[in-house]
């Protein structure tokens, strides 16, 4: 590898729109880094093999932009290369899970939400809004993401939880909170330690997020092994993510996290589908009908949380977990690995 080069702190936030480089996210440009020695030869899919975020050297010379986002992006979504990044980081990044035309339709139907539950244009937080909307349950078995959270949680899972959020620009003398977290409430106090993950969250952008002052989502890579983080201050080690409208990001719900706040001129909308296991009971009332969810494709009623009885979600019958008939296994090294067929219309 060509020796690091410093990256001038414009690269990272130049461009507008959907032309804008960065493809995952920025470490913090006054805080420089070195990737780890041992990295490795590139994989077949172009990313670079063993380097890991927790072992980044710092106080060294900035890699190139380019280079640090090929270590974290999902370049050709090849599966077994996110699997190693969720474990190894606590997240992992799929681009361009949503074409435009998605991506338009479920703005729209953000905004129709919106404009009927909170007219008044302050920032909206929503959650069970899969009913409101057909947009919404496309996501639910979306081929771009459930084969990533099969592969990690497998097929006995549902969707327990799920937030809208958007995010207009704040007044600039906003005072600033501290917001970071680990998912799961009673989880992280009543659960033995280490603890477990138990669930995943995906994260689906529609709108660009190219600075961290649009509303970046910040993650601390690799924190999902950590059971405390300091509250006396900002993490050291946190960095933005850095994301097109259209991208999807699976994080592990023990990952600390946080909302930037939103100093930009556009308004930040994110999509949130949390995946758990079917004996573990759902967070939300998702509010669709039974008569609705009877006439859905099979996968898509299971991970709605539908299922013939009570111990049906500990031990499943053919009926109450069609996705495992939908997962058509392949040797390979994970045993867990496999092949997803859509639902029709996904």
């Amino acid at each position: 590898m060509a020796a690091p080069q410093a990256v001038p702190r414009s690269q990272a936030s130049s461009g507008t729109g959907r032309r804008f480089r960065s493809r995952c996210f920025s470490r913090r440009l006054d805080r420089p880094f070195q990737t780890d020695a041992q990295a490795g030869p590139a994989r077949p899919d172009g990313t670079a093999s063993g380097a890991s975020v927790a072992s980044l050297e710092r106080n060294r010379a900035a890699v190139p932009l380019e280079v640090f986002l090929d270590l974290h992006t999902a370049r050709g979504r090849n599966r077994h290369v996110l699997q190693e990044r969720l474990e190894r980081d606590g997240f992992a990044v799929v681009e361009d899970a949503l074409d435009l035309d998605a991506v338009a339709r479920l703005t729209a139907a953000v905004e129709r939400v919106r404009r009927a539950e909170s007219p008044n244009g302050h920032a909206f937080h929503r959650l069970a809004f899969l009913g409101l909307d057909d947009a919404f349950l496309e996501l639910v078995d979306h081929p771009a993401v459930l084969p990533i959270v099969l592969d990690v949680l497998g097929w006995n899972i549902y969707v327990y939880h799920c937030h809208l959020d958007v995010h207009p620009p704040l007044a600039a003398d906003a005072e600033p909170q501290w917001r970071w977290h680990q998912d799961g409430g009673r989880q992280n106090v009543e659960v033995e330690s280490p603890r477990p993950r138990l669930s995943l969250k995906v994260a689906w952008f529609l709108t660009d997020v190219p600075t961290a002052v649009h509303g970046a989502l910040r993650v601390v890579p690799g924190s999902h092994m950590r059971d405390v983080l300091t509250r006396d201050r900002e993490p050291d080690d946190a960095v933005p993510l850095l994301v097109r409208a259209g991208t999807a990001v699976v994080l592990d719900r023990r990952l600390w996290h946080a909302r930037g706040d939103n100093h930009s001129d556009t308004t930040r909308r994110v999509l949130f589908y949390a995946y758990t296991h079917r004996w573990i009971r759902p967070r939300d009332d998702l509010g669709i009908d039974e008569e609705r969810v009877a006439g859905l494709e099979p996968v898509r009623r299971q991970l709605l949380g539908w299922g013939t009885s009570a111990i049906g979600h500990w031990i499943p019958t053919e009926e109450d977990v069609p996705l495992r008939d939908a997962i058509e296994h392949r040797p390979c090294a994970s045993s867990s690995s496999a092949t997803w067929r859509a639902s029709p219309g996904s």
